[in-house]
């Protein structure tokens, strides 16, 4: 998408109105994410409640599901964004800003059929380096999990392992198994 015969920038990319599902800023382009499938939906409302459930008794931060976020030049709309309570802004009126221009603590992707495991990828290293501190790349299909943190390999979980909120959520295991779990008959109904 371009305005004319000249790139979009991201001044007039986020004048654009949203689009479902959400496009993305990355280099210069507009990019549509995928529609979301049945598994991926799930796994987009559970995973934040899971998170809420350990950090906001504790006063620690908020996750949300797709929240747009723009640092770095890009603007994502990431399946999960938490923030650390200090980190969210607010209003003179003490109502949450609605426009997020700074990387969230944590930002995770579920992966969708079709959706292109290296894009992923691509995208959680570059929020990494430019701010976000834990990132977690889900695979439904796969069941399995990598985990991005700066200065840190790139880290593959597997069905006995655990997502671990590092030092942006302290004390955080969520078992892989519990995820998927989350997928299963018995745990819909």
């Amino acid at each position: 998408m371009s305005v004319g015969m000249r790139p979009l920038s991201l001044v007039e990319f986020l004048e654009l109105p949203e689009t479902e599902p959400a496009s993305e800023y990355i280099d210069g382009r507009v990019v549509q994410k995928m529609s979301p499938k049945f598994q991926h939906s799930v796994l987009e409302l559970e995973l934040p409640s899971a998170v809420n459930a350990f950090a906001r008794p504790r006063r620690l931060g908020l996750a949300v599901p797709e929240l747009r976020c723009t640092f770095a030049g890009r603007s994502f709309v990431f399946d999960l964004a938490y923030f650390q309570t200090d980190r969210i802004a607010y209003g003179p009126d003490g109502q949450l800003l609605n426009d997020v221009f700074l990387p969230p603590d944590l930002a995770a992707e579920i992966l969708s059929p079709g959706q292109s495991t290296r894009a992923a990828e691509a995208r959680l290293r570059f929020a990494v380096k430019n701010g976000v501190r834990l990132a977690w790349l889900i695979h439904p299909r796969s069941r399995r999990a990598k985990v991005f943190r700066r200065g840190a390999r790139q880290q593959s979980l597997s069905i006995g392992d655990s997502l671990d909120g590092n030092d942006v959520l302290p004390g955080f295991k969520l078992p892989l198994k519990t995820v998927f779990g989350w997928l299963r008959r018995e745990n819909i109904s």
